[in-house]
């Protein structure tokens, strides 16, 4: 859990000086119309964009109505959905029981790979597709490996999320449900 706490950490110190002393590139474009969305929204329902990839920066939207527009409270956001993907993976290494050397080189990438640290930073989706995905297979590992079906509606919301998330993800969300119709 320390390696999770750490990456925390250095995504939070990442959001704050890309949000401060930023934009840095690699995220910058789309980060910036996210968030321009997300005030859009915010200040008017009537802009909610049902669009799939787009349905992100309007919830992210409508966060900001009930709280407050802050590039880098959009992008603390990002770092939550990131951080419970993390707490996903540690619960999905221990459920495959994977020995410990292996759980920390796990755990030490998810954490600490580069291009991750930069995009669950900022305010994208990666971080929610990556939740979506971890959920997914962790659900997925649950209802087959213990029989625990209550996991169904979470597997199955999950495949509905990440589909709303990025076009590529309704082929994954396929695949994945062909996966769970072969194996029950």
């Amino acid at each position: 859990m320390n390696i999770i706490i750490l990456g925390l950490v250095l995504r939070i110190i990442y959001a704050f000086l890309n949000s401060f002393y930023g934009p840095f590139l690699s995220g910058d474009a789309d980060a910036i119309k996210f968030h321009e969305t997300a005030i859009a929204v915010s200040q008017d329902i009537n802009n909610f964009d049902y669009r799939t990839g787009w349905i992100y920066a309007s919830v992210l939207g409508l966060i900001y109505k009930i709280s407050f527009d802050s590039i880098f409270f959009g992008s603390l956001i990002s770092v939550l959905g990131w951080f419970v993907s993390a707490v996903i993976v540690l619960k999905t290494v221990k459920l495959l029981k994977i020995e410990n050397t292996s759980k920390k080189v796990i755990l030490l990438l998810f954490s600490f790979w580069p291009s991750a640290i930069i995009f669950t930073s900022i305010i994208l989706r990666e971080s929610f597709q990556l939740l979506f995905f971890t959920l997914a297979i962790f659900s997925f590992l649950k209802i087959f490996l213990e029989n625990k079906n209550k996991y169904n509606p979470i597997f199955f919301a999950s495949l509905v999320f990440l589909a709303l998330l990025h076009k590529i993800f309704v082929l994954y969300s396929a695949i994945l449900f062909l996966f769970y119709v072969i194996f029950f």
